[in-house]
């Protein structure tokens, strides 16, 4: 897979973990807000709620520490093609 490729899956990667947090984060709002609106005293969040919170970190905290290694794996190869005037992967349009 060409590293432009795993950037582009990493990011997307992020992303969607970033759409999660919001996502759930907005829904233990709107919970806590109907429990507010019965007269109930709102307690914790549902247990699903914590995990789809949980997962979307660990997506987005996966996905931006493998787009740190990218970056730095592609800072090296271009670092070393400099130095050994390797021409042989140069980008094409």
């Amino acid at each position: 897979m060409t590293t432009k490729r795993l950037f582009i899956t990493f990011s997307a990667g992020a992303v969607l973990g970033l759409v999660a947090v919001i996502t759930f984060t907005v829904l233990s709002g709107l919970d806590y807000r109907s429990q507010e609106s019965q007269g109930l005293r709102p307690g914790y969040a549902p247990e699903w709620i914590v995990a789809g919170t949980y997962a979307g970190l660990g997506l987005m905290a996966v996905a931006i520490v493998a787009l740190a290694v990218l970056g730095c794996v592609a800072f090296a190869k271009q670092r070393h093609r400099r130095r050994t005037g390797d021409q042989s992967s140069v980008s094409r349009p």
